[in-house]
């Protein structure tokens, strides 16, 4: 009586053991191909991630833009505490994004290099907001680069010339082309008040009409100053050399 029920014990494994290799066999093949799906899956995920990686590096770790000639005035560098301000997101535009943000200066008012007069466009979404402001540097070379396109954590006064150093930076107001203040607000480069000099009179050499530009000074304590209109030149000049002497 043991002997069959061993029988019939064996047996019973074996057809259970022949039903799984079946069972197996007809969804290995459903199996290998869920594999390589998923497998394809992460390929594609990776190389996504990898591409996304490197567009990031192109559009965010510029070289700072290089002069070809250094003019004979104060120069002002990124603070300290801003140098892994790119890793949090500020865009650093590249040399051939700069490009089209330096200013023209036709008959007196402000262009930009399509040939528009520079103005807010304050009905226009893009730059609702922002109180018809645009920001500036100037480039050791004197030449000014202006965006109205300034973003709090995205885009600032660094993202302009790859943090380069700058001999002013600050903010711009402009209607139709007119230039109707200037200040030396930049928390990242933190100009002194000569700045300006600097400023309006590389404006006032390339012909800019200045007759309505008011001067806003932010002085050390962080107070926006209202001064007196533009300098003549030669005033300009004294403030310039005094500066250079301290």
């Amino acid at each position: 009586m043991n002997f069959i029920i061993k029988n019939n014990q064996l047996s019973l494994s074996f057809i259970t053991l022949l039903l799984t290799s079946a069972l197996s066999g007809c969804g290995a093949k459903s199996k290998l191909q869920d594999l390589n799906h998923s497998a394809n899956e992460q390929t594609q995920l990776s190389l996504k991630k990898n591409s996304a990686e490197s567009i990031d590096e192109k559009l965010t770790n510029e070289l700072p833009y290089l002069a070809p000639k250094v003019l004979p005035y104060p120069q002002y560098t990124v603070e300290s505490k801003y140098s892994e301000e790119q890793k949090l997101g500020v865009r650093y535009y590249s040399a051939q994004e700069r490009s089209k943000l330096k200013l023209r200066i036709q008959d007196g008012l402000l262009y930009n290099t399509e040939g528009q007069k520079l103005d807010p466009e304050l009905d226009n979404p893009k730059y609702s907001g922002r109180s018809g402001k645009a920001i500036f540097v100037i480039s050791l070379d004197g030449q000014f680069w202006v965006t109205f396109d300034q973003r709090y954590g995205h885009i600032h006064h660094s993202s302009l010339l790859a943090a380069a150093p700058v001999l002013s930076a600050g903010e711009l107001m402009i209607e139709d082309g007119q230039l109707l203040s200037i200040s030396n607000a930049s928390g990242h480069y933190k100009p002194a008040a000569t700045s300006l000099d600097v400023a309006l009179k590389l404006l006032k050499d390339l012909g800019t009409d200045l007759s309505e530009c008011e001067r806003f000074n932010i002085n050390a304590a962080g107070i926006k100053i209202r001064e007196q209109n533009t300098l003549p030149p030669n005033e300009l000049l004294k403030n310039l050399n005094k500066s250079n002497v301290n």
